[in-house]
């Protein structure tokens, strides 16, 4: 199931949706009851065959490894046709995207630029530089495609493929190699083809895999004290910190804990242990915080002031958990104001009210049931129940992690995101993968039912991806109502962006928004270097605001828009003379012919 519609239910009837996913999930059950009822009175010898295949391949650790890694990339590279290369859609997307410019540019982040009040928007900070607010990990992965390939989703690709090779890697530290394979599989078609983080420019790719190396590592460490293990775990850490900050902070402290307390009782010299341990792993994290740190020095001024921090003081009203207060910051823009009032304040008086904390944690619930868990979600339950009380001590600081990092997404009063629970991607997988190993060995009345079940259950799990494999084949840019991946106005703003990049000059675009515009999807975003730029995209601030930005960009032909249909740009003088713009920045419903819509000939 798509994930976008499933945000868009949970948001408006959470409590019809979450009964609707429960209903889905008995009858996925039920399908695996009588499946495995089947499976176990028809023959064996296929399975025994395939199993002793899977079995021969899997003994191959470290070609699987590779192999689930390069079949991510070309398994997406086939599905181009269908599946074409994703456009930036949210805020978030051009947030990241601004980040990678950036550091192609060799900068880490940029300086203010004149007239910074016409050119604000969402998730990005203009003062006191110009940067985006999140974390640098995942913008230095978008670099790193464009730098190889000249393409940002390149970054995106190479991402998934490492982040399934890592859960490859893990999970043969937990399990049986033949498991490890089976749910690298499932890596490659879950996280690899159809869903947005494969498909966007703002998946969970990056903490995922830093999660995976934490825990993969930890595993390996307590087997065969190792220095590259240690390094590995270090940089685990490295990429939670520099992607997932808070949930991965959550996530690493059981592993850090019990890290130190291996270490300490690790019965070799302390030569052995500090030379060969710890000194590897102190060095990646000690470079680590000193980047960190001059990161946020450069882009807020103080090396412990991150970018999130300060984003969030300038505009956000909410604050991320319950208990924290509401602030009230100035917003030059009614679309601003409009987007931070109806996408985050509304959650908080909802927690605030009768039932409405239960309401929000509902809808949470819903979103790992349906994106990590679904259509195997007891199973995935019996393999944690199983991991805290009855498994090693590597499983229950696995689990612990987990449960950890849900216990701090579940203090927060915001929507919650599968990449925000980007982390623990993969131990979600060991446990539903490890519940299946545990029903396998069940033999009621010494009858081998419990194979056949777990059978059955890989056979649904598999084949419920077949739903949005479907889907992307039939509509790979999902436009049917009432929930479009890709709205219908961000693919006429790229279009306005082609034909102007075909133009010759440069040139100016004024937006203007409406009362009614959805603020989730925006028109104003900007590469770093706005001044050289060939199409800059500006906020409209009324006759007498506008001016000033004319007089700077005099040099640029200017043109005016107001994201309504036919979505034309007309040119911005002939907008003023037809229709009166009011001084507080909000113009009217502007009826452009679509005749004004340039075409790219030298007429206009």
């Amino acid at each position: 199931m798509r994930y976008f519609e499933l945000m868009g239910w949970a948001q408006m009837t959470p409590n019809r949706y979450s009964d609707c996913v429960a209903f889905i999930e008995a009858l996925s059950l039920l399908a695996i009851l009588l499946l495995g009822l089947a499976l176990y009175f028809g023959p064996q010898g296929a399975f025994r065959r395939a199993g002793a295949l899977l079995d021969r391949v899997a003994r191959h650790r470290r070609l699987c490894v590779l192999g689930v890694t390069v079949a991510v990339i070309l398994v997406r590279l086939v599905m181009l046709p269908w599946d074409p290369v994703p456009v930036p859609v949210i805020h978030d997307e051009y947030s990241f995207l601004l980040g990678a410019e950036t550091f192609n540019l060799d900068r880490l982040t940029n300086p203010t630029p004149p007239l910074w009040a016409h050119f604000e928007t969402f998730h990005v900070n203009m003062v006191p530089t110009y940067q985006t607010m999140y974390p640098p990990a995942t913008s230095a992965v978008l670099a790193l495609g464009h730098l190889l390939f000249h393409s940002y989703w390149a970054g995106v690709l190479l991402a998934t493929a490492v982040m399934c090779g890592a859960i490859c890697w893990m999970l043969q530290g937990f399990l049986p190699s033949r498991w490890a394979l089976l749910g690298a599989l499932f890596c490659i078609l879950r996280y690899g083809t159809f869903t947005y983080w494969v498909n966007s420019y703002f998946g969970g790719q990056v903490a995922a895999t830093g999660g995976a190396l934490l825990l993969g590592s930890l595993v390996r460490l307590r087997r065969r004290p190792a220095t590259r293990y240690a390094v590995i775990f270090a940089l685990g850490l490295a990429l939670l910190a520099n992607s997932r900050p808070l949930e991965g902070f959550c996530f690493a402290l059981p592993a850090l804990i019990y890290a130190l307390w291996w270490w300490l009782r690790l019965r070799r010299p302390w030569s052995f242990r500090l030379v060969r341990v710890a000194l590897p792993a102190a060095t990646v994290l000690l470079a680590t915080f000193a980047f960190i740190g001059y990161y946020n020095w450069r882009g807020t001024g103080h090396p412990l002031r991150f970018p999130y921090v300060e984003n969030h003081a300038q505009y956000h009203i909410t604050k991320p958990f319950f208990w924290q207060e509401r602030s009230y910051p100035s917003y030059r823009h009614p679309v601003m104001r409009i987007f931070y009032t109806r996408h985050e304040l509304m959650d908080y008086l909802v927690a605030r009210m009768p039932g409405g904390a239960e309401q929000i944690l509902r809808r949470k619930v819903i979103v790992i049931q349906s994106y990590f868990l679904w259509p195997l979600t007891p199973v995935f339950l019996i393999g944690l129940w199983c991991a805290l009380f009855r498994s090693s001590v590597v499983k229950v600081v696995a689990a612990l992690s987990l449960l950890l990092m849900l216990a701090c997404s579940f203090c927060q009063v915001w929507n919650l995101l599968p990449h925000y629970l980007a982390p623990g991607a993969s131990v979600f997988l060991l446990f539903t993968l490890d519940g299946l190993r545990r029903l396998r060995t069940w033999r009621p009345w010494h009858k081998p039912i419990g194979p056949a079940l777990s059978r059955a259950g890989l056979f649904c799990l598999f084949l419920a991806l077949l739903n949005p494999i479907s889907e992307y084949v039939m509509n790979p840019f999902n436009l049917e109502a009432p929930f479009r991946t890709v709205p219908m106005s961000e693919i006429e703003r790229v279009r306005m962006q082609s034909i102007l990049e075909s133009m010759p000059g440069r040139h100016l675009v004024i937006v203007v928004y409406h009362r009614f515009d959805n603020p989730g999807n925006d028109w104003v975003y900007n590469g770093p270097d706005i001044d050289s730029a060939k199409v800059v995209w500006a906020r409209d601030m009324g006759l007498e605001g506008n001016q000033e930005l004319l007089r700077y960009f005099a040099n640029r032909q200017v043109w005016f828009t107001d994201r309504q249909p036919p979505f034309a740009l007309l040119p911005y003088q002939q907008a003023v003379q037809s229709t009166a713009l009011p001084g507080s920045g909000v113009a009217l419903a502007l009826r452009i012919h679509p005749a004004a819509t340039p075409t790219g000939d030298d007429s206009h």
